[in-house]
């Protein structure tokens, strides 16, 4: 008997640790913190596919709720978390199926649709994933910083600039 009930304790602290590990993915792709998801989607072929995290972050929230409350029983607390969580899985729902808010954020994704074009952002998403890392994690908590990258992926992508000191750019 003790022994079951301290497997069940490590899966109940297994699994919130999930949901909270999941939380923070979300969040900080929300907050414009971690850029790399969403770039990647720009890179693949075929019609795009807009990505909204909003959904699945108060999906993930949750899920920290109602493992919360499960590992609290026998409170008034219990209650309340098992409610909220409740609450927040029927608006995950609902905000998965309203496209204007769940372009709300991140902000940052919502403005590079809006002035780009999908062959401008395969070339941003394709100079992004060739930056080095400590450039991204620079442009990731970086708002001005990035419109910058972009802005200059853009002018090469527009204008084709290329290297005027290059002596193979006459042969390609």
């Amino acid at each position: 008997m003790r022994r079951s009930l301290g497997l069940e304790l490590c899966m109940a602290w297994l699994l919130w640790m999930a949901a909270f590990g999941a939380m923070l993915y979300y969040g900080a792709i929300l907050l414009g913190l971690y850029k790399d998801p969403m770039m990647a989607h720009f890179r693949q072929y075929g019609e795009e596919r807009r990505i909204y995290p909003l959904s699945r972050f108060i999906f993930s929230l949750s899920g920290v709720l109602f493992m919360t409350g499960l590992m609290l029983p026998g409170s008034t607390i219990e209650a309340l978390l098992l409610i909220l969580s409740l609450i927040g899985i029927v608006a995950s729902f609902g905000i998965s199926r309203t496209p204007h808010v769940q372009a709300a954020l991140p902000r940052w994704y919502q403005d590079l649709l809006d002035i780009t074009t999908r062959e401008e952002r395969r070339a941003i998403a394709y100079a992004w994933a060739r930056l080095p890392l400590r450039t991204r994690l620079r442009l990731n908590g970086d708002s001005y910083a990035f419109q910058v990258f972009v802005d200059e992926v853009r002018l090469t992508v527009i204008y084709g600039a290329r290297d005027p000191d290059d002596p193979w750019a006459t042969w390609q």
